[in-house]
């Protein structure tokens, strides 16, 4: 009996030892198996994402053509001609469509502007050079209004003005400076000492000097009233003008 009990407790330890050795084997064919994988998937090299090619340029625009745009013309291709005349301070009015002699006047400014032969006639050339958005503009003065600006200055300032007279007093300063020598001018615009305007500018260093008694046109702009005292203790106003150019 106790032969029995024996062999059957070693029959068992022998099937439990078989059965953890069966385990342990497939413990390890699942670890060679998981390791294989890892191996190949580091060994297979991934697919390059094929990098974005350069963007390609747009097609330039097609070259416009401008039909000849002459007087006695109508229509709304004049129509938008003069508008643009009219944006870049060549002509004053209204965009009509009907190319008349002041329609004309301004193309030939224009042209003139752009070193262009002053026919007057919008070919396809000038109205290239019109339409270009660096066209350049013109910059118009108004003649000026003495008793106005004088009475109102508030209402001109910033205003663009233009004047002729003779020169009373020519003021020079010493200091240096890169935009030129400071100049102030006392400019009557209505034969001697009448209404006169106070002038100031910054001359080039090269260029030829204003003298008393010269005739002068002058551009600027109006910046208020120049107030000064005499010797007499009178208060005097002027119209200044911060000149743009004097000839």
């Amino acid at each position: 009996m106790k032969r029995r009990i024996a062999a059957l407790v070693l029959a068992a330890l022998m099937l439990m030892a078989s059965a953890q050795a069966e385990a342990l084997m497939a413990e390890l064919r699942n670890m060679r198996k998981t390791a294989g994988d890892r191996i190949l998937e580091m060994e297979t090299a991934p697919t390059p994402t094929p990098e974005p090619g350069p963007t390609p340029a747009p097609s330039p625009t097609p070259d416009v053509h401008y039909d000849t745009l002459a007087a006695g013309m109508k229509g709304d291709e004049v129509a938008e001609l003069q508008q643009r005349l009219i944006d870049l301070g060549y002509l004053n009015g209204k965009a009509d469509g009907s190319f008349g002699g002041k329609t004309e006047a301004a193309v030939k400014v224009f042209q003139q502007s752009q070193g262009l032969e002053p026919t007057g006639e919008a070919d396809d050339q000038t109205q290239k050079a019109l339409y270009w958005t660096e066209a350049p503009v013109q910059i118009s003065y108004e003649k000026l209004n003495y008793r106005a600006v004088l009475e109102a200055p508030q209402d001109y300032e910033g205003a663009r003005v233009q004047l002729e007279g003779s020169v009373l007093q020519v003021l020079e300063s010493d200091a240096d400076d890169a935009r030129g020598v400071y100049t102030a001018l006392r400019v009557a615009t209505k034969g001697s000492f009448d209404d006169v305007v106070y002038v100031a500018l910054f001359r080039p260093r090269n260029a030829e000097p204003i003298a008393e008694g010269d005739s002068v046109s002058v551009k600027g702009v109006v910046h208020g009233l120049y107030r000064y005292t005499t010797e007499a203790g009178d208060e005097i106003a002027l119209p200044r003008i911060d000149a743009d150019g004097v000839e």
